[in-house]
């Protein structure tokens, strides 16, 4: 134990060596390169977004202006030839299945059609999958089921055997991102447009950091550099790896624990789900009751899994509290004078995505970024966190408004 220990110290120093060395390349030249510059922290990047670009990408009609190119290039890398040369092939998004379900991407043609689940954060719903091979089966003779996802269907969504099935059959094709990935990759090769390169390699770009999980390619390879210097590294980087999910637990616990201290000495109520402790399913959260009288309140929330799509807002707490569209205009234009702009919906009197003048980019994708994790350690989150909620206490006190947050 004390050599592995030893090993893993002196990887985590060595590696800490290269990443700040990379970072102050950064600073020195940032008006030059502008690495950190993305299109799409101006643009929709939830499941809908990445949705809507990759159908947009398959569609010969689209505006991309490269016609069948980067459907043929999918049907080479992803569906290994399934999808003909025919020309009259139509893309479309949000399918509507059964009045209930909507299939993500739907593609449909003389040839045949396909329908592609696209879950780069979300879970699946109970028998979500089987649901769409049915109505794919039941419209046409030659049928396909992509499911695009890291992780692999749920059970609940189709059963072992049904996917197996499936599968043997020629229906069904599991497929992840890092593939999806590689697509782009031929994709931007193939494009003669230097915009629409630009825009396909950015998008790949955004698929890499905040679906796969991957470093920055500089950084990257001077880490798994570094790690393949011996083999004590790479034990060492074992190590690290399987203490990460650790470490994260250890780091909400003390986020818990400096929040509770924090809204204790103002007499305010912390709420913790039980999904934020190790669990990370979608829709897991925090937040903050002035009283305990209130049914909404100020929560921080992530609208995928692994703690990814991180928001906040007013938030009402269940379903018993009844959406008052004239009390949501009334929340809402109060939010708006303290915090400025933000959305509304029946959920949610007012919430705004991350990045925003309140929170940094690095803050919405917890499961890639050190630096939420870094500011809880040194209880930079907590501090900003206590003062946000100070601020809405006392913008909606000063209205003589507060009333508003309760039934």
């Amino acid at each position: 134990m004390e050599i592995a220990a030893k090993s893993v110290d002196e990887l985590l120093k060595a590696i800490a060596f290269k990443t700040e060395t990379i970072y102050e390349a950064r600073k020195r030249f940032f008006s030059h390169l502008a690495l950190d510059f993305t299109i799409f922290d101006y643009l929709r990047s939830d499941e809908m977004g990445v949705s809507r670009i990759i159908a947009d990408l398959l569609d010969p009609n689209a505006s991309h202006g490269q016609g069948s190119t980067f459907l043929k290039e999918f049907a080479k890398k992803i569906v290994q030839g399934w999808i003909s040369l025919a020309n009259d092939w139509k893309v479309s998004t949000e399918k509507p299945v059964n009045g209930q379900r909507r299939i993500d991407i739907y593609l449909e043609s003389s040839d045949g059609i396909i329908g592609i689940e696209n879950k780069p954060w979300a879970i699946d719903q109970k028998d979500q999958l089987i649901d769409y091979a049915n109505y794919l089966k039941e419209h046409h003779e030659r049928w396909l089921l992509i499911y695009l996802g890291n992780n692999e269907p749920s059970a609940e969504s189709i059963t072992k055997e049904n996917r197996k099935r499936l599968t043997l059959s020629g229906n069904l094709i599991c497929c992840n991102f890092f593939e999806l990935s590689n697509w782009l990759d031929d994709c931007a090769i193939k494009t003669k447009a230097l915009n629409v390169r630009v825009f396909v390699d950015e998008f790949n770009n955004f698929i890499r950091r905040n679906i796969n999980g991957e470093l920055d390619m500089s950084e990257e390879k001077e880490v798994l550099e570094e790690i393949r210097k011996s083999l004590s590294n790479i034990s060492a980087a074992f190590h690290i790896s399987n203490a990460m999910s650790k470490l994260k637990q250890d780091l909400l616990q003390l986020l818990h624990d400096q929040l509770e201290t924090k809204f204790s000495e103002n007499g305010f109520l912390l709420v913790w789900d039980n999904g934020m402790n190790n669990a990370w399913m979608k829709y897991a959260g925090f937040g903050v009751k002035f009283n305990s009288q209130q049914d909404k309140y100020l929560r921080f929330e992530f609208d995928g899994t692994s703690l990814q799509q991180a928001f906040w807002g007013i938030r009402r707490t269940d379903e018993s509290v009844e959406y008052n569209s004239a009390k949501w205009k009334v929340i809402n234009d109060l939010m708006m004078s303290v915090f400025g702009t933000g959305k509304q919906s029946e959920w949610w009197p007012w919430w705004s995505s991350i990045p925003d003048a309140n929170f940094k980019k690095e803050y919405k994708n917890w499961q890639n970024s050190y630096s939420p994790w870094i500011d809880i350690e040194n209880g930079q989150l907590a501090t900003n966190i206590y003062k946000l909620a100070v601020r809405l206490h006392d913008g909606f006190d000063k209205e003589g408004k507060l009333y508003l947050l309760s039934a």
